[in-house]
């Protein structure tokens, strides 16, 4: 486990690759999911801004996310002529997310954010055989769309203060 760790953090495809076509390795992907979402559970109770609640949280939360993530991804690769199977794309979600435990830790955490993000295009990348620039917008458009909903709610809440307020 620690070398396929060590090879996706090196950006290394044929490592994406093994992990995608092997099948044998999808209970330790879920195991890797949920061990990243409970270290940044872990640091976010560390840092004081979290809680022990928030380790268990953030593992049962990362393996939830990794499971409606990758039926997405699918979806919007499929879109682009992707090739990826669901669980080949889980299985290099998960190990793509390992930089995400760190993504809690103050000014740490954005590089590790856009780290994963990085990580998450090569695995979608070599999950559904498409280029680098498609991989980067099959990942994106999900990612644009839950930003425009936010945007959305955001707005809606705002003027209903403002209405609250009048």
């Amino acid at each position: 486990m620690v070398e396929r760790i060590l090879g996706v953090l090196r950006l290394d495809a044929p490592t994406y690759q093994e992990i995608d076509r092997d099948e044998g390795l999808t209970g330790e992907a879920f195991a890797v999911a949920a061990i990243v979402g409970a270290v940044g559970g872990l640091l976010g109770w560390l840092i004081g801004e979290g809680s022990f609640v928030g380790l268990i949280g953030g593992a049962i939360g990362a393996i939830i996310g990794l499971v409606i993530g990758a039926g997405i991804l699918l979806l919007v690769g499929k879109l682009f002529g992707g090739q990826a199977d669901y669980l080949g794309l889980l299985r290099t979600l998960a190990y793509a997310s390992v930089p995400g435990a760190l993504s809690g830790i103050p000014f740490i955490g954005i590089v590790a954010s856009i780290y994963a993000f990085v990580c998450a295009v090569i695995a979608v990348r070599e999950s559904h055989a498409v280029g680098t620039g498609v991989a980067v917008v099959i990942v994106l458009i999900p990612a644009a769309i839950i930003f425009g909903i936010l945007i959305v709610f955001a707005l809606l809440f705002g003027l209903a203060i403002a209405g609250l307020s009048v």
